[in-house]
């Protein structure tokens, strides 16, 4: 029982409605600069705390086209107490790069790949320290 209390009360978010949309709407200027460079981004964030960014664009992009970006929600997701979660638990957080999948769209009538999606997810959570 220790153990589910402090479990709660560290995962505990002290946010008003309002300021964590503004939050979300200042991600959301933050992922602007993308967009000029054609990449699609969404954001999909739950109360548990967790805040999750997808980003795409419809040609292949490497780590360095976004890393100025991530860093951006790095260092403003900080303040709320969120920190970027690593896809593997054995990564440590300096040391993380998020992982770009690519993928591709087939033509059905051909079966040959008609364009490349490249696409990468990036993870924040609450921070237990």
């Amino acid at each position: 029982m220790k153990y589910l209390k402090r479990f709660n009360e560290s995962n505990t978010w002290n946010y008003s409605h309002e300021e964590l949309k503004e939050m979300i709407s200042t991600c959301e200027d933050i992922l602007l600069d993308l967009k000029d460079e054609y990449f699609n981004t969404r954001i999909h964030f739950a109360y548990n705390p967790w805040i999750k960014f997808y980003i795409t664009r419809p040609e292949e992009f490497t780590y360095s086209d976004i890393s100025e970006v991530v860093e951006t929600l790095k260092s403003y997701l900080k303040s709320f107490g969120l920190e970027i979660q690593p896809e593997f638990t054995w990564q440590s957080l300096d040391e993380y790069e998020p992982s770009i999948h690519r993928g591709g769209v087939m033509n059905p009538m051909t079966f040959e790949l008609d364009s490349v999606i490249s696409k990468c997810e990036i993870h924040f959570r609450l921070s237990n320290k």
